[in-house]
């Protein structure tokens, strides 16, 4: 019976220690995802995170954001969690043709503003479910800025 302490007491320790490990790898896993972003003069330059992406970080109507760049998409697309919060007004609906198949979701109107100064108003964006992964940022916004990509580096002029 007297065991019955220093056992529970063990057995709490190890779970504190389980989850302060868990708890670093994943902030050691998100800070390697992050992308390293720089302005000079009027060229924007991100590399390419550890994940092999790019992501470019900003907000939709003063919500916080990092977007995954994604010149396969057409149109930038956000959660339906973000859409939500910052209750953009939806516009209609458009079909997606992904990896994953074709899903019809909503579009809604809203303000963006990337890391770097740009930014554009009243941007049409798709609706994701939240389940599907990040938002995306797509050929309508990247296609506006002049973009090239060598070595690990995409450079965007404004």
């Amino acid at each position: 019976m007297n065991e019955l302490p220093r056992t529970f007491k063990l057995v709490i320790i190890w779970l504190l220690i389980g989850t302060a490990v868990f708890l670093a790898v994943l902030w050691f896993e998100s800070a390697q995802n992050k992308s390293s972003f720089s302005v000079t003069d009027n060229v924007i330059e991100i590399k390419r995170a550890r994940d092999g992406h790019y992501h470019w970080s900003g907000d939709i109507n003063g919500h916080q954001i990092t977007f995954l760049i994604d010149t396969g998409a057409s149109m930038t697309s956000i959660p339906q969690s973000l859409a939500e919060k910052a209750q953009l007004p939806v516009v209609g609906r458009v079909t997606f043709n992904t990896a994953n198949g074709t899903t019809r979701n909503n579009v809604v109107r809203g303000n963006l503003n990337l890391e770097g100064g740009v930014q554009m108003d009243n941007l049409r964006m798709g609706v994701l479910p939240d389940h599907s992964g990040q938002a995306l940022l797509g050929m309508d916004v990247i296609g506006k800025l002049h973009m090239t990509q060598t070595e690990g580096i995409i450079r965007f002029e404004r």
